[in-house]
């Protein structure tokens, strides 16, 4: 079954699909390592995708994987680069994941927020969806 996250979604989706499904069942699982395929398409600039998260929103995600790694596998965390097709947008959000893994409390987010007129519906069916699946309460 697949669940996509729908044009519009942004920070708050994201954070609240790491939160409340990819924590629990990583920490179900009890990984090793964990891998991570950074590609930043879902940056309000980055058109492609429809999708409004910022340079702040992947600091805070790189931040609960840096959390979760040090909880879980001896901070065993590799992050490599998937792709990203504004190159503004892919600069600033590497720069902002280097200062996350290397304790930097600041981050810089010189794009800032997306100007969205309405919020997409249809997050918390899709969340609430994803975690029966997943066996998350």
């Amino acid at each position: 079954m697949n669940f996509p996250m729908a044009a519009g979604w942004g920070d708050e989706e994201y954070l609240r699909a790491f939160k409340e499904v990819l924590v629990p069942v990583a920490r179900r699982f009890q990984p090793q390592l964990i891998l991570v395929s950074a590609g930043f398409d879902p940056h309000w600039a980055d058109h492609l995708a429809m999708m409004t998260a910022t340079v702040t929103g992947f600091a805070q995600m790189a931040l609960i994987l840096k959390e979760l790694a040090a909880e879980l596998c001896q901070g065993r965390l590799v992050f490599t680069l998937e792709g990203g097709y504004n190159l503004r947008v892919v600069a600033s959000s590497i720069k902002a994941i280097f200062d996350v893994l290397l304790g930097n409390a600041e981050i810089e987010d010189p794009l800032g927020k997306a100007s969205v007129a309405r919020k997409p519906e249809g997050f918390d069916e899709h969340i609430e969806a994803i975690k029966r699946i997943h066996h998350v309460s």
